[in-house]
């Protein structure tokens, strides 16, 4: 009844019901999410974000709480919360290749440009027939760089080169 009433836009009634599921069925991923989805809609992201953290202390390994927990990291701008919900995806299911792009922008934005290569060269692995993207982000990472040696700037001439044959 929550969901039907979220998907009816009608949020402040799908959080009252979904909060009554929720004691009835604590341990419950469901309802949470359904508080969490109207918290998002309703643009509370701290309230969301709360509801992620009871979710994620009853199932941890659960791949939607953590893909939830790393966008509302980003659309608060909390760039290591939403790594840190990437890399404990990336731990769960090595085979995710789109959360390893997504640590790949992350890393990239953050700074942490070695980390960033190696994200892309998974997605790379992963996913050959993206392959040419990956090589492209690689190339421009590098050369993004503030400070560049002769060797890096090789190396983006190199991941560019690679792009083109993928």
């Amino acid at each position: 009844f929550a969901t039907v009433l979220y998907q009816l836009g009608r949020h402040d009634e799908a959080v009252e019901q979904a909060s009554k599921a929720v004691v009835l069925a604590p341990q419950a991923i469901g309802p949470r999410m359904v508080i969490y989805s109207a918290r998002v809609s309703q643009g509370d992201l701290d309230a969301a974000s709360a509801v992620l953290a009871e979710a994620h202390e009853i199932a941890p390994q659960n791949l939607n709480v953590l893909e939830q927990m790393a966008y509302v990291g980003e659309q608060k701008g909390d760039a290591s919360a939403a790594i840190s919900a990437y890399e404990r995806i990336v731990e769960i299911d090595p085979a995710k290749a789109d959360a390893w792009a997504q640590l790949g922008d992350l890393y990239a934005k953050n700074g942490q440009l070695d980390k960033s290569e190696a994200a892309y060269e998974k997605v790379g692995e992963l996913d050959p027939e993206g392959a040419h993207t990956v090589f492209y982000n690689i190339g421009a990472l590098i050369m993004n760089r503030s400070t560049r040696s002769d060797a890096e700037t090789r190396e983006a001439i190199e991941a560019f080169r690679k792009a083109i044959e993928a």
